[in-house]
């Protein structure tokens, strides 16, 4: 299952952020992202600007 979060408002000095994914059944769990502002994809990621 896939989960799309479509409005996030970063700081444009922000260059990399790290995301965890969470659900009420089991928590935190699987691995961290980091995912470079700077670039417009990565191996698990895409960057959508508008």
């Amino acid at each position: 299952m896939k989960q799309w979060l479509s409005v996030l408002v970063i700081s444009p000095d922000v260059t990399i952020v790290t995301v965890r994914a969470h659900d009420l059944v089991d928590g935190f769990g699987g691995q961290d992202i980091v995912v470079d502002l700077t670039r417009p994809d990565g191996e698990d990621y895409r960057v959508i600007r508008p």
